[in-house]
């Protein structure tokens, strides 16, 4: 069985807050972000340590997990307006390339119903014309070779 406890949260937060605004009162106006050993300067070769530590920090972090990290720096109202976008985007370009699909079928089909019997019949033309051509051709070099038939036939008297 499971029992359910209510929680009050109203007096827990005013009671950090009290205990936050206590502390700060108390901190006789000093930064919060001072270091108690404000005196001491760091060298050159620790600064050097410091910056290499923290590349290889960020060297040893994935992609994942920079990405899981952003969980909890972006809002969940900014997350879910990112996520309404990227949908919106993928639907449409999704849409759009089924639009461009039916598209190129629908002219790649009227261009073979259409343009395939008129280049066919073309070629039967120029088939026609190259026929006519050779007949043409025949018909002259029949006449010429009569031509010279008759004339060699023919003798001139002098």
């Amino acid at each position: 069985m499971v029992e359910l406890t209510e929680v009050h949260t109203e007096t827990h937060v005013l009671a950090t807050e009290d205990a936050l605004i206590a502390t700060l009162e108390e901190d006789d106006n000093d930064s919060q972000y001072e270091d108690e050993d404000g005196d001491e300067l760091l060298s050159e070769d620790d600064i050097e340590d410091l910056e290499i530590d923290d590349e290889d920090d960020i060297q040893d972090e994935s992609l994942l997990e920079r990405i899981s990290a952003l969980v909890d720096v972006v809002p969940p109202s900014t997350r879910r307006s990112i996520v309404r976008s990227v949908k919106n985007v993928t639907s449409a370009t999704w849409g759009a390339a089924q639009w461009v699909g039916s598209a190129a079928w629908v002219l790649a089909t009227a261009a073979m119903l259409v343009g395939l019997p008129v280049a066919l019949e073309l070629e039967r033309e120029q088939f026609v014309f190259q026929q006519e051509a050779q007949v043409r051709a025949q018909q002259q070099q029949a006449q010429q070779a009569s031509g010279k038939v008759k004339l060699s036939n023919i003798r001139f008297i002098d």
